[in-house]
């Protein structure tokens, strides 16, 4: 089996960041894709930004499509739970936890 292309950086960026574009058509596509749980340069997944800028939306697609609630961040070893608290959204705690 083929290994599907890294995802770029606009991947990422939808899902969080500084802008995130939060739009779920680009979301689902890169699912379709196979990005599901792939890692930025830092050690990001799309869970684990959308989880950081509060995309409920998003994370709830992500965890319908199985991704990694353990993928941890490079640098620090934190998960998306870990940042969801940091940032105190609840709601995603909840769907993380679910």
């Amino acid at each position: 089996t083929r290994r599907p292309r890294k995802p770029p950086r606009s991947w990422f960026d939808n899902c969080g960041g500084w802008y995130p574009q939060h739009n779920m058509e680009v979301l689902l596509r890169g699912i379709a894709t196979g990005w599901l749980d792939e890692q930025d340069e830092y050690g990001s997944t799309a869970l684990s930004l959308a989880a950081g800028s509060n995309w409920y939306d998003g994370l709830h697609a992500l965890l319908q499509a199985g991704a990694d609630t353990e993928c941890r961040y490079f640098r620090t070893g934190t998960t998306p739970l870990f940042n969801a608290a940091l940032s105190r959204h609840e709601r995603i705690m909840v769907a993380l936890l679910s």
